[in-house]
């Protein structure tokens, strides 16, 4: 289930990589989304990626300007926690009106 969208802001989670490369992310910092979309890489396959505002990632050796990362790299920034659980109740039965079993 893909829980991005443009414009977001997102926390980065994960910027761990191999000691000779440089995401060019850093953990716990705060990302806007600018596009969103699977990608294919020949040497991570495909996957569901972000490019972020601000930051660039190019790949000269395979021709990519800019290499998207994975959107699991990071999480969706929630500014009221408790707002998916006030849709879950503005979007499910109104319990008042559903009547009770009476026992017999």
């Amino acid at each position: 289930m893909n829980h991005f969208h443009v414009g977001q802001e997102v926390a980065c989670i994960d910027d761990t990589t191999f000691p000779e490369q440089w995401l060019g992310i850093q953990k716990d910092k705060i990302y806007k989304i600018r596009w969103i979309g699977m990608y294919k890489s020949y040497l991570a396959g495909e996957y569901l990626g972000v490019l972020l505002d601000g930051v660039t990632r190019p790949c000269p050796q395979f021709g990519d300007k800019d290499v998207p990362f994975r959107a699991s790299r990071f999480r969706p920034l929630v500014k009221d926690p408790i707002a998916v659980f006030r849709g879950l109740l503005a979007s499910g039965p109104d319990l008042a009106k559903i009547k009770k079993k009476e026992a017999v």
